[in-house]
């Protein structure tokens, strides 16, 4: 199964690379992580600093990052543009798409918490990809 980040964000490197850095050094890393800029300052991509900072974390990391950025949706259209990319880069495989916010830390173990949940309730049987939330 698939484990996907989806970070919407908004003007804030330094918290973004925080919640990042506590997902990448988890004891089960995402596959992968979408990132939606919403309402950034800048609508050119690779003129906005916070792309340009995130990019660079990216790099840094070696961790597979997808960039969006987009104009104002809000906090419920951010995030329902975040999972549409997530689903179209993993249209068949089971995932698990894993909402976070940008200024929260997640302990190291959080993703394998998830996973243990999951497995008891067995969701992977009755749906092919599912979101969580926190």
């Amino acid at each position: 199964m698939k484990f996907i980040s989806c970070m919407v964000t908004h003007d804030r490197p330094k918290q973004a690379i925080q919640t990042l850095q506590s997902l990448v050094f988890q004891t089960r890393p995402p596959d992968g992580i979408v990132i939606v800029e919403n309402s950034s300052s800048c609508y050119r991509m690779h003129d906005d600093p916070m792309f340009v900072c995130l990019t660079n974390w990216a790099v840094e990391t070696g961790i597979n990052v997808h960039f969006s950025l987009h104009m104002p949706l809000g906090m419920v259209g951010a995030r329902i543009e975040c999972e549409r990319i997530a689903v179209s880069l993993y249209p068949d495989q089971q995932t698990c798409f894993m909402v976070v916010d940008d200024d929260h830390i997640y302990v190291p173990d959080w993703v394998e918490r998830v996973t243990k949940a999951l497995e008891e309730f067995d969701v992977r049987r009755s749906c092919r990809s599912y979101r969580v939330s926190c």
